[in-house]
C-alpha cells in the first residue's frame, strides 16, 4: 500500500533511503498525485517529492522524468478548466512538485534547457487558465490552485533560463489575473502567495516605472468594471480581491527598500478606494 511504503520512506535515516526502489516510488506517487485523501497527497506524497528532491536522493534522470510528467497535460493541465471537481487536486499538487523541481535545477543546472523553458513558460500560462479557487475542501483538504500556481511561477521566473524582458510582463499579467478575479473573493491568504510572484519579479530587476503602471492599470480596470456594472456583486469580489492584494503589497520588505515610491502610490490607490465607498454611502 502507498500510504505504507511512503510512511516506512519518511522513517528512515537518509543514509539507508537508497535501498528503496526509488523508480517504482515515484511513478506510483504520481499516478497518486491528485489523490482526495488529503494524508495521502499532502502529508506523504507532496512532502516525500520535498524531500527526495531537495535531500538529492533521485537521480538527475528521474527528477527529469519527474517534471516532464508534472508539467504534462494530464497533470498540470489536467481537466483544466474544469471547477468544482477533484482534478483540481492532480494539477495544484503537480504545480508543487514542478516548484521543487525547478527551484534545485535553479540551483544546480540538470534539466535540459528546451525542457526547463517549456516548464516555466507552463507556469505562467498555468495561473491564466485554471478556473477552480477554491482553497481548503471540506473532507479533501487544500486544493489551493492558484496559491501553488503563484509558487511555481515565483520559482519560475527566479529561474536562470528565462528571458525577463519577456516574461516580466507575463508574469505581471498572469498576478494581476488572478488579483482581478471576480467570481468571489480569496479567503485563504492566496494575495501572499501571489505577492511571492511580485517578490521575484522586484529581485529579477523589474522596473519600478513598469510596476507602477501595471499597478495604475489594475485600479482602471476596476473603475471600469464599476463604470459597466455599479456595484454589483461580481465588481465588489474584484474590489475586495484588489484591496487585499494591494495592502499586503504594502507591507512587502522588499518593495519598501527598493521602491519606496511604489508603497507611496499604492497608499494613494487603497485612501481614493475608501473615499469612494464613503460616498457611496
Amino acid at each position: 500500500m502507498l500510504k505504507e511504503r511512503l510512511t516506512t520512506l519518511n522513517e528512515m535515516p537518509d543514509e539507508e533511503i537508497h535501498k528503496v526502489d526509488l523508480e517504482d516510488l515515484t511513478r506510483k506517487m504520481i499516478e497518486s498525485i491528485g489523490d482526495t485523501d488529503p494524508e495521502l497527497r499532502d502529508k506523504l506524497i507532496f512532502s516525500t517529492f520535498a524531500k527526495l528532491i531537495t535531500g538529492r536522493h533521485l537521480s538527475e534522470t528521474l527528477m527529469i522524468e519527474i517534471l516532464s510528467s508534472c508539467m504534462n497535460d494530464d497533470h498540470l493541465y489536467y481537466c483544466i478548466g474544469e471547477k468544482g471537481t477533484d482534478s483540481v487536486f492532480t494539477r495544484s499538487f503537480s504545480a508543487l512538485v514542478v516548484a521543487v523541481i525547478l527551484m534545485e535545477d535553479g540551483k544546480n543546472r540538470f534539466i535540459p534547457e528546451e525542457l526547463a523553458k517549456e516548464a516555466c513558460d507552463r507556469a505562467f500560462n498555468y495561473l491564466l487558465i485554471e478556473k477552480d479557487l477554491r482553497g481548503c475542501v471540506e473532507g479533501k483538504g487544500w486544493a489551493h490552485a492558484v496559491a501553488h500556481g503563484a509558487d511555481q511561477l515565483a520559482v519560475a521566473i527566479q529561474h536562470p533560463v528565462i528571458d525577463t524582458s519577456t516574461f516580466f510582463a507575463k508574469g505581471l499579467e498572469a498576478v494581476k489575473h488572478c488579483v482581478l478575479r471576480d467570481e468571489g473573493v480569496y479567503t485563504d491568504n492566496e494575495e501572499e502567495r501571489l505577492l511571492m510572484v511580485i517578490h521575484s519579479l522586484i529581485e529579477r530587476g523589474i522596473s519600478e516605472k513598469d510596476l507602477n503602471h501595471w499597478i495604475h492599470a489594475m485600479w482602471h480596470q476596476l473603475s471600469e468594471k464599476k463604470d459597466q456594472e455599479g456595484w454589483s456583486d461580481s465588481y465588489f469580489h474584484m474590489r475586495t480581491n484588489l484591496n487585499h492584494f494591494m495592502r499586503t503589497m504594502y507591507f512587502l520588505p522588499l518593495l519598501e527598500e527598493k521602491m519606496p515610491s511604489i508603497r507611496m502610490k499604492i497608499e494613494q490607490h487603497l485612501m481614493d478606494a475608501h473615499r469612494s465607498m464613503y460616498q457611496m454611502s
